[in-house]
């Protein structure tokens, strides 16, 4: 039979194609080069090839819908509008689930540009709304019978299951098995891991900041005095910078008492360094102070936040402690006995507690490390003191002392402080405290801790390694903010 009229010719052309591209596709599973061919922009083409709709491959549906499209234009060309509509609606489902599944397939995207093309040339105007509404419909149809045909992982992609959603929503981040693992737990042991490299990245950019700040303010002021930005820096910051004396050397070299061991080169040599280096110091140092002095009236505003400081609630128990129990401010301190920091750190709150006095409670939670043989021991040594009433004194003297804390040694000390020997060592040798300390490790690990010193300032958690005015300062904003919030 011979076609008549143009569109029907050009609909039996892309039939034609269609079936071609059909084929391709089926044949993609079994013939190397078409797979390669295909391969080139995904795995699309071979997971489409194995898809099945009805109990039949899609390729296989492709087939026989352009084969049905040159029947038509051939014997029932009027029919040719409603079968466009159909495979119009299909592929658009098609295509969307393609999409959903992050997949690319050539045949699919050849099979849409033919698909809408057929469409095209089966427009009728007078018809618009119809089309539109059966496209609608076969593009549900279609998504339907993909969902009744697909595997549990496509399932999901195209709508997660209201459990999953709910997961999500509930903060969980994994799951194994039945046991969630939420988003909490996730970040509980990294808490301060993270607050520490948000603090290292609000440094760098308060630094940046600073010197870019320092930089426009230095050229508005050398503008508003008429002379070039670097005699204005040579006449307001080289000439505050003192020159380096001996005593700066030697204080240097006092606070970097390794670099001598180290260097390479001649004593001379090395004290040009040393110069060098405190001169660049303090020629920075000079130099963001007189752009500090210059903030006012060039009416800098700074914006950048400090991050804030993870606040936690710990679970003090029976928690030995130092001040008074209704005290303002409370100071956790997670502490180890064989901690060269804590120790340090504890002479920085005995200092602290001098000068607060009955404003903060000091109380003192285990975190043996386990990389210290006997810092878990002398833990339980505090208690069994804590006992007799000597807490604090027996504390002292482990930090105070360069001797391991053995059992051997702490029964001295126990001795020292005139303490029942034998009723210490008895308390000691027994683990009657092996559980508390335990505990207190659990305690810190259930809120980040996973290093010492680690401070807990009125549930604000600080590394250790604090100063004296630094401690202060922390302290200082508690007591101020409760002082701000009483009406």
């Amino acid at each position: 039979m011979v076609v008549s009229g143009i569109r029907e010719r050009l609909m039996v052309l892309l039939a034609t194609l269609g079936v071609a591209v059909a084929l391709l596709s089926g044949l993609s599973q079994h013939l190397d080069w078409i797979g390669n061919l295909c391969g080139f922009v995904g795995q699309g083409c071979h997971e489409t090839s194995k898809f099945s709709i009805l109990g039949l491959k899609v390729w296989l549906w492709g087939v026989c819908f352009y084969a049905a499209v040159i029947g038509l234009a051939l014997f029932w060309p009027r029919i040719l509008f409603w079968l466009a509509i159909t495979g119009t609606g299909m592929e658009l489902s098609f295509v969307w689930i393609m999409a959903t599944h992050k997949v690319l397939c050539i045949f699919c995207l050849a099979n849409l540009v033919l698909m809408l093309l057929l469409f095209v040339l089966a427009f009728d105007r007078t018809r618009i709304w119809q089309m539109v509404a059966m496209v609608s419909v076969f593009v549900l149809l279609g998504l339907g019978l993909v969902m009744k045909e697909a595997s549990p992982e496509l399932k999901d992609q195209i709508s997660p299951p209201a459990a999953a959603v709910t997961e999500v929503d509930a903060g969980v981040a994994a799951k194994v098995g039945g046991r969630s693992i939420t988003y909490e737990e996730l970040d509980r042991p990294l808490r301060m891991r993270l607050y520490e490299l948000d603090l290292q990245g609000y440094r760098l950019k308060a630094e940046r900041l600073e010197q870019m700040i320092a930089e426009l303010v230095f050229r508005n002021e050398a503008a508003r005095q008429g002379m070039p930005v670097e005699r204005y820096i040579d006449e307001t910051v080289m000439s505050k910078i003192p020159e380096t004396t001996q005593n700066d050397l030697d204080q240097y070299f006092r606070e970097n008492p390794s670099i001598r061991g180290t260097w390479k080169g001649t004593p001379e040599d090395l004290d040009k360094y040393a110069r060098a280096t405190l001169q660049q110091r303090r020629f920075y140092q000079t130099t963001m102070a007189t752009a500090r002095s210059l903030y006012p009236q060039e009416g800098v505003v700074i914006y950048l936040k400090e991050p804030d400081v993870p606040r936690v609630h710990v679970n003090l128990g029976d928690a030995d402690s130092r001040g008074p129990v209704e005290a303002p401010v409370t100071v956790v301190e997670f502490s180890d006995y064989q901690c060269p920091a804590c120790r340090r750190n504890h002479e920085t709150m005995k200092k602290v507690m001098e000068t607060y006095k009955d404003r903060v409670k000091w109380v003192f939670k285990d975190f043996p490390l386990r990389s210290h043989r006997w810092a878990a021991k002398a833990a339980e040594g505090t208690h069994c003191a804590a006992d007799q009433h000597k807490f604090a004194e027996f504390q002292d003297i482990l930090f105070g002392s360069d001797q391991e804390p053995t059992p051997d040694q702490m029964e001295v000390f126990a001795l020292e402080l005139g303490l029942d020997s034998v009723e210490f060592r008895r308390c000691l040798d027994s683990g009657k405290y092996e559980r508390a300390v335990e505990k207190s490790i659990e305690d810190g690990r259930a809120v980040g801790v996973n290093s010492t010193p680690t401070l807990v300032v009125n549930g604000r958690m600080v590394p250790g390694g604090q100063t004296v005015e630094s401690l202060s300062k922390l302290i200082q904003e508690e007591l101020t903010k409760q002082k701000d919030s009483k009406p």
